[in-house]
């Protein structure tokens, strides 16, 4: 596997994640009352938009949840690839060395 497709990958999930967290986010004011009485429709935008932000705060909630237990992924995605290029790297570069080595003691 390519070295850079490894370090890729984390980055095409961070935008990915960043794409999501930003659909659905909805601030739609919910439908006024049609009664006429102000004490009643008082009332009812009341209740109306206390339920509106319960519903949102139990979405941000929920989102809230789902956003940490992807950034643990992320998290160990990243890590993970960075581990990966680091121990590629030492490979062919011992495995160069001794390739390198080799040849001088073939040359002498």
């Amino acid at each position: 596997m390519h070295p850079l497709l490894l370090v890729a990958i984390p980055l095409a999930l961070i935008i990915l994640g960043m794409i999501l967290n930003s659909i659905g986010l909805s601030f739609d004011q919910p439908p006024s009352s049609p009664e006429q009485d102000p004490v009643k429709r008082l009332a009812a935008e009341r209740d109306t938009f206390r339920q509106f932000f319960d519903r949102q705060r139990s979405r941000a909630t929920r989102r809230q949840e789902r956003v940490g237990q992807y950034a643990w992924l992320l998290r160990i995605a990243t890590i993970g690839s960075f581990v990966w290029l680091y121990v590629d790297t030492v490979g062919k570069a011992t495995l160069s060395g001794r390739q390198r080595a080799g040849s001088f003691a073939d040359s002498e």
